[in-house]
């Protein structure tokens, strides 16, 4: 018996406050708090996207890219980078600033809701009514069905229109996630050190490279968490298409990394009639309680 709970439901911002206590510096525990709180661009000419923190995803297309994502990719790269430093300390004798890597790694994607905007869709979706067809149609009203020239318009198929919201990225933005951070963190009289970290999170993709352990924890803790992630949501959206559902709507029960570790521990078959019963898909319940009616109905004639 699987007993899941989905950890995103209990995630919120002030679950990131949870996180600032490990801040020792007070005047830097306190900067970090409030851009947490206020994380809106304060150039006169950059508009507000109106995407919450609390809501946003972490990209569009990859790793995180559901509603609250952004939540729980920074919760994920805040933890790792601290239990890495402990780790590196307790190995090596080393003298880690964890307060610069906490506070780094708080902000270090702080800016992302500023690139997105949530748009609405119609789409049509044609769903096959399984609904005791089997016994509704004679031989020959089956053989009649081949004829039809449009396989829409079989008997058993419905055509429905569903509203899709999904994030997309805003089509005139100014600057970037990165480039904002770094320049609201300039703004904000945040330390060097800290605006350094954060600059150079990208590693050596990124404009600035990073420069200190605490540069380079923050970065590969980034780097696990979101590669992890893009290798779950390859293997989430496949089960998303395999029941016939958008994505987006299964990581509201489950995240990606539980559906991966789901697969490796009772393989795909088992896992997929996991997420229909999930997701309430799956019709196993509803037939059982029509055969028992039927019994019921026979003892009934008897």
């Amino acid at each position: 018996m699987i007993n899941h709970k989905n950890n995103m439901d209990n995630l919120s911002i002030e679950s990131l406050f949870d996180e600032t206590k490990k801040i020792k510096d007070p005047e830097l525990r306190e900067k970090t708090i409030e851009f947490i709180k206020n994380p809106i661009p304060t150039h006169c000419e950059i508009e507000n996207s109106n995407v919450s923190l609390e809501e946003s995803p972490a990209s569009v297309k990859r790793h995180h890219k559901y509603p609250k994502g952004l939540l729980e990719h920074t919760m994920a790269v805040t933890k790792l980078s601290y239990n890495i430093a402990t780790a590196l300390e307790d190995v090596y004798g080393l003298e880690l600033d964890k307060d610069l890597i906490v506070s780094g790694a708080l902000l270090h994607d702080i800016m992302k809701p500023q690139n997105y905007v949530l748009k609405e869709e119609i789409k049509e979706y044609k769903v096959r009514n399984t609904e005791n067809n089997e016994n509704k149609e004679s031989n020959e009203n089956k053989n009649n069905n081949y004829n039809n020239n449009c396989e829409s318009e079989k008997p058993g198929y419905t055509i429905e229109t569903k509203v899709i919201r999904r994030f997309d990225h805003i089509s005139d933005f100014h600057l970037e996630h990165l480039t904002l951070a770094v320049s609201e963190l300039y703004k904000r009289d945040f330390p060097l050190k800290l605006i350094k970290v954060v600059s150079s999170h990208h590693g050596d993709y990124g404009s600035s490279r990073p420069d200190s352990i605490e540069a380079w924890i923050i970065h590969l803790a980034d780097n696990m968490d979101a590669n992890l992630n893009d290798i779950a949501i390859r293997i989430g959206n496949s089960r998303a298409r395999d029941l016939n559902i958008e994505d987006n709507k299964l990581y509201e029960k489950i995240t990606p990394l539980k559906i991966y570790e789901l697969r490796s521990h009772i393989g795909k078959e088992n896992l997929i009639e996991y997420l229909k019963d999930l997701m309430e898909l799956n019709p196993k319940n509803g037939n059982e309680d029509l055969n028992k009616n039927k019994d019921n109905n026979e003892k009934d004639k008897n």
